[in-house]
């Protein structure tokens, strides 16, 4: 092959090279991300069928998956393997607020959840 071409010895994995991995480690971890969000949704569709229907497997459902997402979340957090180069904040006050106001919402919500469920079996 000619010098420079694909496949020839320059474009193979050299140890002790450095490769340039790309934006692979951000597409794989956005793809965990997205993994993570349906997963969690899934299991809080799986709370509220429980608590409608009145069935305590559908809820244990709901509860295992929620346990599954919490443990996997923590996992990566907490992972020295996990790559920590993902989206920059430029202040700690922006994710401060925009966490803060995550928990409200999700609060009001299971809070709504729970109130119409509560109006439900109080027919």
């Amino acid at each position: 092959m000619a010098r420079g071409t694909a496949g020839g010895p320059e474009d193979q994995n050299i140890p002790g090279q450095n490769n340039d991995p790309g934006l692979q480690p951000e597409r794989t971890r956005q793809a965990w991300d997205r993994t993570l969000l349906v997963i969690m949704l899934d299991a809080v569709f799986f709370l509220r069928i429980g608590l409608i229907n009145s069935n305590i497997f559908t809820c244990l459902a709901g509860g295992l998956l929620l346990l599954l997402t919490l443990g996997i979340v923590l996992t990566r957090h907490f992972s020295p393997a996990y790559g920590k180069n993902g989206l920059k904040i430029i202040s700690p006050h922006i994710l401060s607020a925009v966490s803060l106001t995550v928990i409200i919402a999700c609060a009001l919500t299971c809070i709504s959840i729970v109130v119409a469920d509560i109006r439900v079996f109080a027919r």
